[in-house]
């Protein structure tokens, strides 16, 4: 396994662009970015609204939980 790494910064537009070294084998690669910052925590209403909104689209993608009732459950299935 070969490691490479470099101090960035990441602005405002949250692009990163990273130049390797040439000793850095081709073929597919894992990239982690640690930061020690702490993310900015905004308290606009509308961003606060915004997240309960996506909140709700991705609530609302989640399938219902199928309801199976005890009394067809064969109960010695459960403790063999």
């Amino acid at each position: 396994m070969y490691a490479f790494k470099s101090r960035v910064k990441i602005l405002n537009d949250r692009k990163l662009v990273i130049k390797l070294p040439y000793d850095i084998p081709e073929g597919e690669a894992e990239v982690i970015i640690l930061s020690d910052n702490k993310p900015e925590i905004s308290t606009a209403g509308s961003n606060s609204n915004e997240l309960i909104n996506r909140l709700d689209e991705w609530i609302s993608q989640i399938p219902p939980v199928p309801h199976i009732p005890l009394s067809s459950i064969d109960r010695g299935e459960l403790y063999k």
